[in-house]
C-alpha cells in the first residue's frame, strides 16, 4: 500500500493514529459485531459509519493529501463507500423493517409428516412404512 500511494511510513502511521481513523475503526468493529448477530441497532451503527468513513475520506484526504487530484480520489472513495452500503443494506432491510420474515427466531409450528410406501419388484408384495 505503501508505494503504491507513494506514502512515508510515517504518514501512514500519522493517518492510522488519528482519533477519526481510531474513531470510526472501532465502531466498524461494533458493527460488524451486531451485524454477525442480527441486532435490531446494527442498522443504525451501519448508517453512523458509512458516515464517518465518508467523512473521515475527506478529512484525511485535506490533512495528508499531497496529489493535485484530492477530488478524484475523495469521490472515488466515496462511490466505493456507497456501493457497499447500498448493496449491504439491501440484505440487511428486510430482516429489520419486517419482523415476521426473521425465520431463525421461530419454532416450526407443526411437522409434516407423509405416508410413504416402498416395494421391491414390479409387485408390492414386500411393504414398508
Amino acid at each position: 500500500m505503501v508505494p503504491l500511494f507513494d506514502l512515508s511510513s510515517d504518514v501512514l502511521i500519522a493517518v492510522i493514529s488519528t482519533r477519526g481513523f481510531i474513531l470510526t475503526s472501532l465502531l466498524a468493529v461494533i458493527c460488524g459485531t451486531g451485524l454477525r448477530d442480527m441486532k435490531r441497532w446494527s442498522w443504525y451503527a451501519l448508517c453512523l459509519l458509512t458516515a464517518f468513513a465518508l467523512l473521515e475520506t475527506v478529512l484525511i484526504s485535506q490533512e495528508f493529501g499531497s496529489s493535485q487530484q484530492k477530488p478524484l480520489g475523495v469521490g472515488i472513495c466515496w462511490s466505493i463507500l456507497l456501493i457497499f452500503f447500498n448493496k449491504v443494506s439491501s440484505e440487511i432491510r428486510v430482516p429489520y423493517y419486517f419482523p415476521r420474515i426473521r425465520w431463525w427466531e421461530n419454532n416450526p409450528r407443526f411437522k409434516l409428516s407423509v405416508p410413504v410406501r416402498f416395494w421391491q419388484g414390479s409387485t408390492p408384495d414386500r411393504l414398508w412404512e
